[in-house]
């Protein structure tokens, strides 16, 4: 079930799960659907990674998340060596022709040391999350628990890049406001000008990418959805003539159990095995009083009453 998209899995999981419904005229048990067909909960929202998870499989999406956390965790980890120096030993000194005082209580001086601290916790923070996804994912050993790992935990996998592109962001702020900090206004524009200009064009491409991945996605996800959306809708046909039939069924037995009758005899039939009985009967009492043990053989044939085979 590892390669089917999360929405139709759930609806062919639940299409194909029945339970017994007691009858109340026979005390039979028909079939009847859950889930999905009886109303059941939806499925989760669903991100990059359970997409790839249901169309490559959970083993698969594990190998892809170990790398995609390796490579988190390097990289935050040299932009944590980046932005330490400036944390623990910022510079306190400029040029003559840069703006503000130049000492610790320079606004400039503060947003320059503040933005590299935060770049230096968030960076940690992919560090350290990463080192424990990566611990805590070989712990789990089945696919089944993989399944419930990845979706549980799938907002986690993307904040971590979200939190290091803020890392990214808050580092080319602070080369900003050093800009403004060391240089004259045309200086610090200029290089100012030039840090945005980068970030956004690195931005684009990002974006550029993503889109075609996950349209891309989009595309497997309808098709696999279309053809497994088709075989529910054919299951639940099935189901409901099963079920109608069982019901039928089971109504039928229990009126002939009330009636006498048995399975596939009408009123008529009963009538004429009950007149025959009344006829047998009749016969049988008649030959007794008229002194015969045999219904075809008169009392004058036998004087001595002996039996007749």
């Amino acid at each position: 079930m590892s390669g089917l998209i999360p929405k139709a899995q759930v609806e062919l999981r639940n299409a194909t799960k029945v339970h017994p419904t007691p009858s109340t005229d026979s005390g039979l048990a028909t079939q009847t659907s859950s889930g999905e067909l009886a109303g059941g909960p939806a499925s989760r929202r669903l991100t990059q990674w359970t997409i790839i998870s249901e169309k490559a499989g959970v083993q698969a999406t594990k190998e892809r998340l170990k790398s995609y956390w390796t490579t988190l965790g390097v990289v935050s980890a040299l932009m944590a060596a980046l932005t330490y120096p400036a944390v623990t030993t910022p510079m306190v000194t400029k040029h003559d022709t840069g703006s503000g005082s130049g000492d610790v209580n320079d606004p400039l001086f503060m947003s320059y040391v503040l933005l590299n601290t935060c770049s230096l916790i968030l960076s940690f923070m992919v560090v350290i999350i990463s080192v424990v996804m990566l611990a805590e994912v070989d712990l789990v050993v089945t696919d089944d628990d993989l399944e419930v790992f990845i979706g549980r935990y799938q907002y986690l996998f993307l904040s971590l890049t979200g939190i290091f592109g803020t890392s990214i962001v808050t580092i080319v702020a602070s080369i900003i406001v050093s800009g403004f900090f060391n240089y004259n206004k045309g200086t610090a524009i200029a290089s100012a000008a030039i840090c945005i200009s980068g970030t956004v064009v690195v931005a684009i491409v990002a974006v550029w990418v993503a889109l075609w991945t996950r349209a891309r996605l989009k595309v497997h996800v309808d098709e696999a959805n279309a053809v497994l959306l088709a075989a529910i809708s054919r299951m639940r046909k099935m189901v409901s003539t099963a079920t109608t039939t069982a019901t039928a069924t089971a109504n039928q037995n229990g009126g002939q159990e009330r009636t006498g009758q048995a399975p596939g005899q009408g009123p008529q039939e009963t009538q004429k095995g009950t007149g025959a009985h009344t006829a047998f009967f009749a016969a049988a009492t008649a030959a007794a009083a008229a002194g015969t043990t045999s219904f075809a053989e008169p009392t004058e044939v036998n004087p001595r009453r002996k039996p007749v085979l």
